[in-house]
């Protein structure tokens, strides 16, 4: 079994997040931005605000490989302008990695198969076969015509992100099944320790049963042939590893707020386990 916090960069690598909308087509029951910081403005981050970030954390890290990662408040798809600017600055910079969140539903599939095509690594959000029960707006269906095509062009750099919640658990061997007769390689299960909040604000880590259940799952998914990673999450990863690129093209250690990047507040950050939620206390 492996393990990965999906926020965390490999080492040598420094991970830089567009965080390129907060529009979005669903309304997850588990989302924190979209249930905590609904009432702050968000809009699309324009092509020149990312070249701005881009060019900051390249003048700080000369030789590092940039992981460049399209996330949002919202579905980052959404911003087309925004991927296209990414894309654009792997032509010009090689030691570059290029990598999407995406919830592969029918509004975005055909941009998620281009992206595919162009060799980007893929996280798609699916939550099994009941996906519909957390992920308001998304059937498991659509989602899964999404990987079954992705896994025809890029099934190795293709990964699914799989949720769990209490609700879901019951249904992960069957969504395990349906992913393998997909012709998924890697799913990734968690965090379970959660950046949103499932109702009560609880998470599986909380409840050893459900936690024992998790992993009897993950045994089975490697028997029927899935590779499974386990992603246990630390609150805000980004703040003591990498770089969120803000609205103005500014570098910050938060998505919601502009945080100096600097050694102080990333310490700051990991003894107070996460900036984001103290602005909300």
């Amino acid at each position: 079994m492996l393990y990965l916090n999906f926020s965390m960069p490999k080492m040598g690598n420094i991970q830089v997040s567009f965080n390129l909308t907060g529009r979005c087509n669903l309304s997850c029951t588990y989302c924190a931005a979209r249930k905590e910081v609904e009432d702050l403005d968000y809009e699309d981050l324009s092509p020149e605000a990312i070249i701005k970030g881009y060019s900051k954390v390249r003048e700080k890290h000369p030789e590092a490989t940039l992981d460049l990662t399209c996330m949002g408040r919202g579905e980052p798809l959404l911003n087309w302008l925004g991927v296209l600017a990414i894309g654009g600055i792997r032509e010009k910079d090689t030691n570059t990695r290029l990598l999407a969140i995406t919830n592969g539903t029918f509004q975005v599939r055909n941009k998620v198969l281009e992206l595919a095509k162009k060799e980007w690594i893929l996280a798609v959000s699916y939550d099994g076969v009941m996906n519909e029960l957390e992920r308001k707006g998304a059937g498991h269906k659509v989602v899964e015509e999404t990987i079954r095509e992705l896994m025809k062009i890029s099934p190795t750099k293709t990964i699914i992100k799989m949720t769990i919640t209490p609700q879901s658990l019951p249904f992960l061997k069957e969504s395990l099944i349906k992913l393998h007769d997909l012709g998924t390689k890697y799913v990734m299960l968690g965090p379970i320790s959660p950046l949103g909040k499932y109702e009560g604000n609880h998470g599986l880590i909380e409840d050893s049963s459900k936690m024992s259940s998790l992993l009897e799952n993950i045994v089975f998914a490697e028997e029927i042939g899935l590779k499974p990673l386990l992603s246990i999450q630390r609150a805000c990863g980004l703040a003591t590893s990498g770089y969120y690129v803000m609205p103005d093209g500014n570098l910050s250690i938060c998505y919601l707020k502009q945080i100096e990047p600097t050694q102080e507040n990333r310490i700051k950050a990991q003894e107070q386990g996460c900036l984001l939620y103290n602005l909300f206390k």
